[in-house]
């Protein structure tokens, strides 16, 4: 069994070993794109909490004015941070960097349930979410 956990040890130093050094030799362009985080982090991560506490808050009947309202500038945030389009190359991989901060942070899963959320209540007839 020592021996077993010794041979994987060694493995995977040496496999960290190799991407170091491919990562080290690939063009800037893609380590770039690897290293970099997103500026709008801390943003993303609170209008997805707001949203997800939005959404896993029972209600019975319509939602108040004010949840639909953070609920509006929540999405409303969040549409206009992917929204930005430049064509300076910084700025395009800051936007991919945002995109996949959104998918880190499940994004789209919470997004799926503001849809889930509309299209269940859709069927039986239930307005939770006004059309605004």
């Amino acid at each position: 069994m020592k021996k077993k956990l010794k041979k994987v040890k060694t493995r995977m130093n040496q496999r960290a070993k190799e991407f170091e050094l491919q990562l080290a030799n690939s063009d800037s362009k893609d380590r770039s794109l690897f290293e970099r985080s997103s500026e709008n982090k801390s943003k993303i991560q609170k209008n997805l909490k707001e949203i997800n506490k939005l959404i896993s808050a029972p209600s019975s009947g319509t939602w108040p004015e004010n949840k639909v309202s953070v609920l509006d500038r929540s999405l409303g945030e969040l549409d206009r941070m992917f929204a930005k389009t430049v064509n300076i190359k910084q700025l395009e991989s800051a936007g991919d960097a945002d995109r996949n901060c959104f998918r880190e942070q499940s994004g789209f899963a919470v997004i799926c349930r503001v849809l889930l959320l509309a299209n269940e209540n859709f069927q039986k007839s239930i307005v939770t979410l006004p059309a605004k």
